[in-house]
């Protein structure tokens, strides 16, 4: 058959600002869900959001206290008897006093969170400075530091006012405020201290990468029917646009539904063909659709926010960069320098947990329906195949040659075997396990060592036969199952 012939070539690229004719359709123009989670995603990796919003909090707080004093002024309420007798002045003295404290404090935070960050990436790879980054327990110590601080500088500034000054008046609710944001500080840097020790906590640090890519496993594998199609996919016809891309980057979200939507509006059908965290160069086709549509440039509008591009992966939608994580983590335990094989085990016991979950969820379609049945997205599905090489390959070249976690990793491949009953997966798994006999054959010194591998595969081969001798083989290997 002779190839399709290209009828339309319109850029995929980020948004840019639009110029002055083109602004009315510009401000039409709504974010799709892509675009939000993805300056979503943006907000959590950064240290100045919730720092940001703690300080206009705080702002607020200061405006509201200083118009309560300054009604209990003109009021002429009187004080309580337990209040100590003080002036303005007073009160501006303590507050400069706790609000250079204040900052002092936070710039030791800050410091702190950066050794933090330069330890975690230096020691177990730089991927993982988006994970330090989104950890709220920094952000929320950091923003109640600046947020105590632009109070205090907030309620310094209108202690002087007239009225104060004049009637000799102690801002009461300014001041008990003040000793909350004091108090409030001293206890979250008591709690920083420790958050920080944890933070750089190996077992806590791959944790939460496994915690992640468990919780990415439900994402892109839902339970729920989502109008997903199995089975042949429909031939490009000859009349199609394709969406090259403009700019080089990461693909970090697909809008799905909105591209099924605009697929349906359109009668046609779009091809996706790259996933979430692959790399685009400029003039790639990131996407087709076919078949050929009325108005070119309107369907291009539509489509251009539904495809987000950046400099860098990111977890949203992109399975794959939680296990490079987890895979680096283990590299790096695994190396000469560290040769940590424990480490390396806790990696691989999160991605045995992926692969089970894949194992048992329904695959993921390679074509997304419109509610009336027709296709109208076809894309590149996530295999458990996908998974289990993406974690087993990568893995390998490392865990092969040491005693421990070569072992360990059998272990995590007969486990997974267990776990699933279809024959595919099941020679999928004996596959990676005889390469991982072989390279370790290669590679380990101790012919003890060379040996129990190959006894372990052997085991792992008699799982795979028969479903009927699975319960004899675990039988007769204690090491299959539970052993810590």
């Amino acid at each position: 058959m002779a190839p399709p012939n290209r009828v339309g070539n319109y850029a995929l690229t980020s948004p840019k600002k639009p110029s002055q004719h083109e602004s009315g359709s510009a401000d039409a123009m709504t974010l799709s869900s892509a675009k939000l989670l993805a300056i979503f995603d943006r907000l959590r990796a950064s240290y100045w959001f919730i720092p940001a919003v703690m300080a206009c909090a705080a702002l607020i707080i200061a405006i509201a206290a200083r118009s309560a004093d300054i009604y209990l002024i003109e009021a002429g309420q009187k004080l309580p008897a337990w209040l100590p007798k003080a002036t303005a002045e007073d009160a501006r003295s303590t507050l400069e006093l706790m609000a250079s404290a204040i900052i002092t404090v936070a710039g030791v935070v800050f410091s702190v969170t950066l050794v933090a960050i330069s330890f975690a990436a230096g020691q177990y790879g730089p991927r993982l400075i988006g994970n330090m980054m989104r950890d709220q327990g920094s952000q929320i110590s950091l923003g109640t530091f600046v947020a105590a601080f632009v109070y205090m500088i907030a309620i310094i500034q209108g202690i002087n006012t007239a009225s104060m000054e004049r009637d000799n008046y102690y801002p009461v609710i300014s001041m008990m405020l003040a000793y909350v944001f004091t108090a409030s500080s001293v206890g979250i840097f008591i709690y920083f201290i420790h958050h920080s020790a944890e933070a750089i906590n190996i077992n806590n640090i791959t944790a939460d990468v496994g915690k992640s890519l468990l919780r990415q496993t439900d994402n892109i594998f839902p339970d729920v029917d989502e109008g997903g199609a199995h089975g042949d996919i429909p031939d490009i016809p000859e009349n199609y646009i394709q969406f090259p891309a403009k700019q080089s980057g990461f693909i970090q979200a697909v809008d799905i539904k909105k591209l099924i939507q605009i697929a349906k509006d359109n009668s046609a059908r779009i091809h996706i063909l790259y996933r979430p965290g692959d790399f685009v160069t400029t003039g790639d086709i990131v996407l087709i659709i076919e078949p050929n549509v009325s108005d070119n440039a309107e369907i291009s509008e539509q489509i251009l926010p539904c495809i987000t591009l950046d400099i860098e992966r990111n977890a949203h939608q992109n399975i794959y960069f939680l296990i490079d994580e987890l895979v680096e983590i283990l590299a790096r335990a695994l190396s000469p320098g560290i040769n940590d094989p424990f480490t390396a085990i806790y990696c691989m016991n999160w991605m045995k947990a992926a692969c089970i979950a894949v194992a048992r969820k329904k695959p993921q379609p390679s074509a997304y329906c419109d509610d009336d049945g027709a296709i109208r997205l076809i894309s590149r599905p996530v295999t458990f195949a996908d998974i289990l090489a993406r974690c087993m390959d990568q893995s390998r070249p490392y865990t092969s040659k040491d005693r421990n976690a070569g072992l360990h990793n059998m272990k995590i491949l007969a486990d997974i075997m267990l776990r699933t009953d279809n024959d595919a997966y099941r020679k999928l798994i004996l596959r990676h396990a005889e390469q991982l006999a072989q390279d370790g054959d290669a590679h380990l010194r101790s012919v003890i060592d060379r040996d129990e591998l190959k006894q372990r595969y052997v085991a792992i081969k008699g799982l795979a036969d028969k479903q009927g001798q699975i319960n004899s083989v675990i039988h007769q290997e204690a090491w299959i199952g539970g052993s810590a």
